[in-house]
C-alpha cells in the first residue's frame, strides 16, 4: 500500500512510530503483535532518532526532489515540540 505524503494515514504512521520509540512495542503480557520487540527508549534517545529521521527525509526532499514526508504545516505534536526546542 502506498501512502500519499501529507495524508492523514502518513500522519498516523509518524505519530505511531514516534510513540513506539518512547513506549516500545512490547505489551504488558510480553507479546508484540508487530514482531519488532522494541524496548522503550529514553526521551533523549528517541528525540535523536526522530531528529535524524526528519533531517534525512528533508535531505531526500532537497537533493532527490521527492515530497516531504512531514511538511512543517503538518507536524505531529512531537515534531512541534522538537521544532520549538530547537
Amino acid at each position: 500500500m502506498r501512502i500519499k505524503t501529507g495524508s492523514k494515514a502518513l500522519s498516523y504512521c509518524s505519530n505511531n512510530f514516534s510513540q513506539r520509540l518512547y513506549s516500545g512495542t512490547i505489551n504488558d503480557e510480553g507479546l508484540d503483535p508487530s514482531g519488532l520487540y522494541w524496548l522503550p527508549r529514553s526521551t533523549t534517545a528517541a528525540n535523536v532518532l526522530i531528529g535524524s529521521l526528519i533531517g534525512f527525509t528533508d535531505w531526500l526532499a532537497e537533493t532527490q526532489h521527492v515530497s516531504l514526508m512531514n511538511p512543517s504545516g503538518q507536524a505531529d505534536s512531537f515534531t512541534e515540540r522538537l521544532n520549538y526546542a530547537a
